[in-house]
């Protein structure tokens, strides 16, 4: 392509259009490629998913009876959330209340999907973990932060989907 040629094809916008295309394509010729992107925190970030490109439909777990046995009744998380649904406050409130008048304890063992490295899988089950704990702490019913056990499982122990393996057992102790 001329310079004469540039300069007319630079003056309007299909113009313009033409040359982009025909520097990609130029470009393509020399091997260029185009600039890589890096992800979302960072090229060093290593705690990212291990499945970033899939859309995800946002969570909702199934509604829980009021009667629900809470030691027997997992609670479930969203991807990569540790947000306590809606639908599991009730039991939670329940096992609570159990808490305060038994004044026994419970182990809370946190798991993860496979969907990021082990690590962050790790970080992440204890995190749900907690946030039980804060909310049970956060309802002020006068369970004591040492009547909980929390744990990290990480991405041991999968169920048959990733839904149900992002989850916190409750336990008796």
């Amino acid at each position: 392509m001329t310079s004469k040629t540039k300069k007319w094809l630079g003056g309007s916008a299909i113009g313009v259009a033409v040359l982009v295309i025909w520097k990609v394509i130029k470009g393509a010729d020399r091997g260029d490629s185009p600039p890589r992107i890096p992800p979302e925190g960072g090229e060093a970030s290593q705690d990212v998913p291990r499945q970033t490109s899939a859309i995800r439909a946002p969570f909702n777990p199934p509604a829980i009876a009021a009667s629900a046995d809470p030691f027997r009744t997992p609670i479930l998380f969203g991807h990569d959330s540790v947000r306590v649904h809606r639908n599991y406050h009730n039991i939670l409130l329940r096992l609570g209340n159990l808490l305060r008048e038994s004044r026994s304890s419970v182990l809370l063992t946190g798991y993860a999907s496979r969907s990021g490295s082990d690590d962050y899988n790790s970080r992440l089950s204890m995190r749900r973990a907690q946030a039980i704990v804060e909310f049970i702490q956060g309802l002020n019913i006068g369970v004591r932060p040492t009547q909980f056990v929390v744990r990290a499982a990480g991405e041991s122990n999968p169920k048959a989907t990733p839904a149900q393996s992002r989850r916190v057992e409750i336990t008796p102790r």
